[in-house]
C-alpha cells in the first residue's frame, strides 16, 4: 500500500523472508540491517528491540507497528518512549492507511537525515589516535 500511496518514493522491504504479499521487487535482504537504514528517510516496522533502538540512536523517523510477543512486550517499549525522546521521530500507527498517513507526513516534514552510522570501536580507535599522535 506504501509503493502505491507514494510512487515517488523508494519503497524497500527490508525483512529475513519475504512477507505474505510483499511484491518480489520490493524485497531486500540484508544483514544486519543497521548498515541499511542511515540510507532511509523513514522506517516502517515492528518494535523489536533492534529496529527499534538503532532507529532511535540513529534518529530515523520511525513509524512503528507493535507485535503482540509472548516473549517481547513490543506495545510496552513503544508508548514507554513516547515523548521521553522529543527529537526523534516515534509514530504509532496500526492501521495501513494509518502507516501510509504517518509516513507522508514525516516525508513532508523534512526530518533532517542523519549523517552516516559509526560504531563506538570505530570512534574509540579515532579519539586513541588522536591522543597519541
Amino acid at each position: 500500500r506504501l509503493a502505491e500511496a507514494c510512487p515517488e518514493v523508494a519503497v524497500r522491504c527490508l525483512a529475513p523472508i519475504p512477507p505474505p504479499g510483499c511484491p518480489p521487487e520490493l524485497f531486500r535482504f540484508h544483514w544486519p540491517a543497521i548498515e541499511c537504514l542511515p540510507s532511509a528517510n523513514v522506517v516502517v516496522g515492528g518494535a523489536g528491540y533492534g529496529t527499534f533502538f538503532e532507529c532511535q540512536a540513529l534518529n530515523i523517523p520511525f513509524v512503528v507497528n507493535p507485535a503482540t510477543r509472548l516473549y517481547d512486550r513490543q506495545h510496552t517499549r513503544v508508548y514507554r518512549w513516547l515523548g521521553i525522546s522529543p527529537t526523534w521521530p516515534l509514530v504509532p500507527a496500526t492501521a495501513p492507511e494509518k502507516v501510509v498517513e504517518a509516513v507522508q507526513s514525516l516525508l513532508m516534514g523534512h526530518h533532517p537525515k542523519p549523517g552516516p552510522y559509526e560504531n563506538g570501536t570505530i570512534q574509540a580507535a579515532r579519539l586513541i589516535q588522536e591522543l597519541i599522535f
